[in-house]
């Protein structure tokens, strides 16, 4: 078991899984400011972002991006 986990250590998955996360995190928050962006500007579907009626849509956003 130790073996394994400092194999992890010597290929640096430690560190790829690190960036790969990062990167997953920053394109979810992006999506979800291009979507609440859309939403309340362009289909005028709210009043404003303070508006507590987007966040099913927001908790839709990241629901269905963790899928990916």
């Amino acid at each position: 078991m130790l073996a394994h986990e400092l194999g992890h250590h010597v290929h640096r998955h430690i560190l790829k899984s690190i960036g790969v996360q990062a990167a997953v995190t920053f394109a979810g928050f992006w999506l979800a400011s291009e979507v609440l962006q859309y939403a309340v500007d362009n289909a005028r579907w709210f009043e404003g972002l303070s508006d507590f009626a987007t966040l099913p849509l927001l908790i839709l956003v990241f629901g269905g991006f963790r899928f990916c």
